[in-house]
């Protein structure tokens, strides 16, 4: 009886210390974030980032801009309504990622496993927005790409094959820099219209 009763007070005292040490450390347009929240997201990011170690502070602020911007870009989605275009491809990234993050055979929680795909899932479907938002913005200069592939020419010969593939790769990285560069852009508009609140 003796030993049923501690264990209901070890079961009590620990809940309590939990409760004591949840606070309150933001929150965007009346969504709370929480110290365990940023627990959770930085657990995660070592995950992603394979437990690379960063300074405490420095891990923490990543943690919470990570989660600011999250929440923004769901509730843009929401008001936008964009829905996922290619789950096939989000599929193939999280499985991708999933193999390369267990190859030391380092097991991943059922948990951690879904927040994963839930984070590739919310990047594709806010690149389908800037793409939606900004597409006809987004234009490459061929003049550019052409004077690239004319000095790899000089330097190297290859066949048509892969300076077409080479070529590609060219425009695409060009499309992703104005891409990034929209998303911050769209990104800075929500939060000057959002409720950022720090605890």
């Amino acid at each position: 009886m003796k030993k049923f009763l501690f264990i209901i007070f070890f079961f009590i005292t620990s809940n309590l210390y939990s409760e004591q040490k949840l606070t309150l450390v933001a929150s965007v347009n009346n969504l709370i974030i929480t110290s365990l929240d940023i627990s959770n997201e930085i657990a995660l990011l070592k995950v992603l980032n394979n437990s690379a170690r960063i300074d405490d502070d420095q891990e923490k602020q990543v943690a919470l801009e990570n989660m600011i911007n999250e929440i923004l870009k769901e509730t843009e989605i929401k008001a936008k309504n964009i829905k996922l275009k290619n789950k096939e491809l989000v599929q193939k990234q999280y499985n991708g990622l999933l193999q390369k993050l267990t190859e030391n055979n380092k097991p991943i929680s059922t948990d951690m496993k879904g927040k994963i795909y839930q984070k590739i899932k919310l990047d594709y479907q806010w690149n389908q927005l800037i793409t939606e938002q900004y597409s006809w913005m987004i234009s490459v200069n061929m003049n550019e790409i052409n004077e690239k592939l004319d000095k790899i020419k000089k330097n190297e010969s290859t066949d048509p094959d892969k300076f077409i593939a080479i070529k590609e790769e060219l425009i695409m990285t060009e499309k992703n820099k104005k891409m990034n560069t929209y998303s911050i852009i769209h990104m800075e508009k929500i939060k000057k219209k959002s409720l950022i609140k720090f605890f």
